[in-house]
């Protein structure tokens, strides 16, 4: 497994306070975990490297003591998406993203902000026996673009 020094980034849109970090600590079984922050937000991309694909997941948290600020959600999520294009990009894969949530706020966040973001061709409700609450899948599929500029690594690659 490559080591990867954390690296602190300000979000490749420019999106007021967003922030990244990429880490190779406490991985889960993913080769890499990128941590976005906005406002009370900080959401975990987690990211597993196949031979033919980019496997996402997310895992959003609040962050205590920290003040709310509107819009932390979606500035973090769209923050993600632009990572995981990158990634696609950069390594010439597609990226599978599997959002999965139990929780109410976050169904209703993922059915129109993330909606408009992921344009998830997938979704479906079920039932999460651990949590004892009703459970939110959505899939997206993120494509390489053609001649795109990576900022991954924080130097742009043509």
């Amino acid at each position: 497994m490559r080591e990867i020094e954390p690296e602190i980034h300000d979000s490749p849109k420019k999106l007021p306070a967003t922030r990244y970090v990429r880490t190779t600590e406490h991985l889960r079984g993913f080769d890499e975990i990128y941590q976005l922050t906005s406002g009370n937000k900080r959401l975990e991309l987690m990211i597993a490297y196949e031979a033919d694909r980019i496997n996402a997941q997310t895992h959003l948290g609040t962050i205590e003591n920290k003040a709310k600020k509107d819009g932390s959600t979606t500035s973090c999520y769209l923050v993600a998406k632009d990572l995981m294009q990158e990634l696609a990009s950069k390594k010439g894969m597609r990226v599978d993203y599997l959002l999965d949530t139990t929780e109410p706020s976050m169904i209703t966040w993922a059915r129109t902000a993330g909606l408009e973001i992921f344009n998830f061709y997938e979704a479906s409700y079920g039932w999460s026996p651990i949590k004892h609450a009703i459970r939110f899948v959505a899939r997206a599929t993120i494509n390489p673009e053609q001649d795109s500029k990576v900022r991954v690594s924080g130097n742009e690659k043509g």
